[in-house]
């Protein structure tokens, strides 16, 4: 009786994002998974959601950049120009860490989680934070994934990890041992173009997420060529594209 008065499953993105979770986006390389997941952690700093599923309030992130830390400024300036300001919501550590085994910076990952009062940790990507152990292993990964449940248990958040996939766009499987799929919550196939739930707790199979990359245009550099970095936007949300009209016989209009 108690089980089945306990009150219902809370979310942070509708139908999608569940607190105190773990969810797993892989892809292929070069697919834009870490450009999908920055904007949906800052458009959830805002209270903002995406694909018709709307975001409960603001939720607290910290976003660990271990991946790609270079082009991280201009990606957060097209973000703060398109979207706004998250204030203190948002906040990253942009540098290579280790969370697996021996799990050098683990604590001080919790530490900054538990000050920053976060609610939504992105790990970007299992590789970058992996540490020395073998991802293929299935002891290494689940010395991982014990990291991410240590992460959730300690700090209260929900652990979203990007994790990269073979360089076959038609692999069914994330690159090393399946280990952290079977402890995920939420597993979300990533492609260009589109996303797709492999596995979802209590929602849901197949929810397809579609999203484009649009190139963003941040000012000129010293030479004159432009400063370019990509948004990701929910596919079909940007400019419409000028279509060239063509007559059509009356065959073809009926």
């Amino acid at each position: 009786r108690e089980a089945m008065n306990a009150p219902p499953r809370a979310y942070m993105l509708d139908g999608l994002l569940a607190p105190r979770e773990l969810s797993v986006w892989w892809g292929a390389p070069k697919c834009g998974k870490s450009f999908l997941l920055l904007r949906l952690a800052y458009g959830l700093a805002l209270g903002v959601g995406m694909w018709g599923r709307a975001a409960a309030r603001p939720v607290r992130v910290l976003y660990l950049a271990a991946e790609g830390e270079g082009g991280l400024g201009n990606r957060l300036r097209a973000l703060h120009e398109d979207m706004g300001d998250p204030g203190d919501g948002f906040a990253l550590i942009a540098q290579r860490m280790e969370l697996g085994p021996p799990s050098t910076d683990l604590a001080a990952v919790i530490a900054a989680a538990k000050k920053h009062r976060a609610e939504l940790l992105v790990v970007d990507t299992l590789a970058r934070t992996f540490g020395p152990g073998n991802e293929d292993t299935a002891q290494d990964m689940g010395g991982f994934v014990a990291a991410m449940d240590q992460i959730r248990e300690d700090a209260g958040v929900h652990v979203a990890v990007i994790h990269h996939g073979a360089k076959d766009t038609e692999a069914k499987t994330p690159r090393g041992s399946g280990a952290i799929l079977g402890a995920a919550d939420l597993v979300v196939k990533v492609a260009k173009g589109c996303a797709k739930v492999d596995h979802a707790k209590d929602d849901a199979d197949g929810a397809e997420l579609p999203f484009e990359l649009r190139t963003v245009e941040l000012g000129t550099r010293a030479n004159g060529s432009p400063i370019t970095t990509c948004l990701a936007i929910e596919a079909g949300s940007g400019p419409r594209r000028t279509v060239a009209k063509v007559a059509l016989s009356p065959a073809a209009q009926q």
